[in-house]
């Protein structure tokens, strides 16, 4: 990974921790300070292990309630070789970087993994010298025999999304050669008028070690949120074409969307929700999570829409994306 992709990586991070959307993915571990070393070899080597290949991500100086604090002064040269020290073996290996928001500084360390599975010592000794940690959301256990099975298998690389450009629309009316709406339940003003949204956002796909993705609709989902005036509310009736007619290496069948190499995906849906008076002024937070076929856990996605002019006389309404700079 490139520093300046490591670092967009940090700032869509921290976009969502200031944003108080909670940290969803599983690659990415926030301290608000650093921690002994001993205790951080055997974190890391558990987050390591259970990523199966995939790069992790430690901010430092990040909390995700209380935001940017800054990390404490630590010398990453002294600290680092203090955790390598409890590895038997080989440690993930690490490219850091010093990221400025708002004159405090975050350290990033990016970690490596596709040398697991990694073993620390006993710091404690004792008749069991060594262990094969193992993340399970929070916390870090010992590896079980299935977990060992698993790093044994071949690596399936996650998929990377990027979302390119969104765009959410509310009408007043049912626009001709609009898609027909499915209503979702509201559990927010029944007083609310229903209206129709229109939500497409253009995500780059790019599949990682030539793996071919096979993504069945049913295993799509999307979501929508406007703090303080509509709940989570999950959004049905998911489209997911080709965003470049051009692009052989993309087909769409009626259940399931074939991605042979890398490009651009358009999902689109459409929805009737009851709107309600200052809704149109508030950022919208869309979530999305897509499961290929043969991954175990999905691939999420998530994107802040801002309030943006409108462009026809029909539209009551329109978000566009929020770009990180």
């Amino acid at each position: 990974m490139k520093l300046y992709e490591l670092e967009n990586w940090v700032l869509k991070i921290i976009d969502q921790v200031e944003a108080g959307q909670p940290n969803e993915d599983s690659r990415v571990e926030l301290k608000s300070e650093w921690i002994d070393a001993k205790k951080a070899a055997r974190l890391i080597a558990g987050h390591a292990n259970a990523a199966r290949g995939e790069s992790i991500l430690w901010l430092i100086g990040v909390d995700e309630k209380k935001g940017v604090m800054g990390a404490g002064n630590m010398e990453l040269a002294n600290w680092y070789p203090q955790v390598e020290s409890q590895f038997d073996g080989l440690a993930p290996q690490l490219i850091d970087l010093n990221v400025v928001v708002r004159d405090k500084t975050i350290v990033a360390l990016l970690f490596e993994t596709d040398h697991a599975p990694y073993v620390v010592k006993n710091p404690d000794g004792g008749q069991i010298t060594h262990e094969v940690p193992w993340r399970e959301g929070r916390r870090t256990r010992s590896a079980k025999r299935s977990d060992l099975i698993r790093l044994l298998s071949p690596i399936q690389k996650v998929p990377s999304f990027e979302v390119l450009s969104g765009t959410l629309v509310v009408y007043r009316d049912m626009p001709s050669g609009a898609p027909q709406p499915i209503n979702v339940t509201w559990q927010g003003d029944e007083k609310g008028v229903n209206r129709l949204w229109i939500l497409r956002l253009e995500i780059y796909v790019e599949p990682k070690n030539g793996n071919k993705l096979i993504i069945p609709f049913h295993r799509c989902s999307t979501s929508l949120e406007i703090v303080e005036c509509l709940p989570c509310t999950p959004l049905t009736k998911i489209s997911l074409t080709s965003g470049d007619s051009t692009n052989k290496n993309i087909t769409v069948t009626e259940s399931q969307i074939f991605i042979d190499a890398s490009g651009r995906v358009l999902l689109s849906l459409s929805e009737t929700i009851p709107t309600i008076e200052g809704i149109f002024t508030k950022d919208v937070q869309i979530k999305a999570h897509f499961r290929p076929s043969d991954f175990e856990v999905p691939v999420s996605i998530s994107a802040k829409l801002i309030p943006a002019a409108i462009l026809k006389n029909e539209e009551l309404a329109r978000w566009t994306l929020k770009t990180s700079h």
